[in-house]
């Protein structure tokens, strides 16, 4: 049974996961735009909805970590929510830097690798998704461990099609230092399925620590 207090800090937990949601929708669509594109364009408008998007959440985040300080919660319950914010906090962030990486970087995606890299952007924010449909379950005392067994899965498989696409990078007749930045670019989207790992592996060790 969840108090009132309880109640009301995870009313600003969904609110603060609305705003990841948004942060992400709006990552997609700068992402894609990058991607489909056939001359650079920074998308200076697009970036900064995002960075937009991340500082509010930035701001949730802390405003969630002051009431958790100031007693909300119930003590034992307080940590691992406190950790569990934190890595959620990264996913955010790597949508923000990414767009950074296209935009400073000034990178345009060879037409080879358009589709398979729009692909690769999905993969990873599925997992997202099922780390993200995890944490309102763990607040609720429900069943969630069919989200983390995805986030599992879905990880190994960006994973392969990280090898994957590097390899074909490297097989392109371009410039070594353009086939360094965008690895360094296929790194930093896989990012968001560690940062999804991360979570989950949090959520899981919250859960037994409910359990003893």
């Amino acid at each position: 049974m969840l108090f009132r207090k309880e109640k009301k800090i995870i009313a600003k937990i969904e609110a603060y996961l609305t705003a990841i949601d948004q942060c992400r929708d709006l990552f997609s669509a700068c992402v894609t735009r990058f991607i489909l594109t056939t001359a650079f364009d920074p998308l200076t408008d697009l970036v900064d909805s995002v960075h937009t998007m991340e500082s509010a959440a930035d701001d949730l985040r802390r405003d969630i970590e002051y009431q958790l300080f100031h007693k909300a919660l119930i003590p034992e319950s307080r940590e691992d929510i406190l950790n569990l914010l934190e890595a959620f906090d990264d996913i955010p962030n790597a949508f923000q830097n990414i767009c950074y990486i296209f935009s400073c970087e000034k990178i345009t995606i060879p037409p080879s690798l358009k589709e398979v890299l729009l692909q690769f952007v999905e993969m990873n924010l599925a997992a997202y998704g099922e780390a993200r449909a995890a944490l309102p379950l763990f607040l609720y005392r429900k069943a969630l461990y069919v989200h983390l067994e995805k986030v599992d899965h879905m990880e190994s498989e960006v994973d392969k099609q990280e090898r994957v696409l590097i390899s074909r990078i490297f097989d392109l007749s371009i410039e070594t230092a353009d086939k360094l930045l965008l690895k360094g670019l296929v790194d930093k989207i896989a990012s968001i399925s560690d940062r999804a790992q991360e979570l989950a592996d949090r959520l899981t060790i919250a859960v037994v620590k409910r359990k003893l």
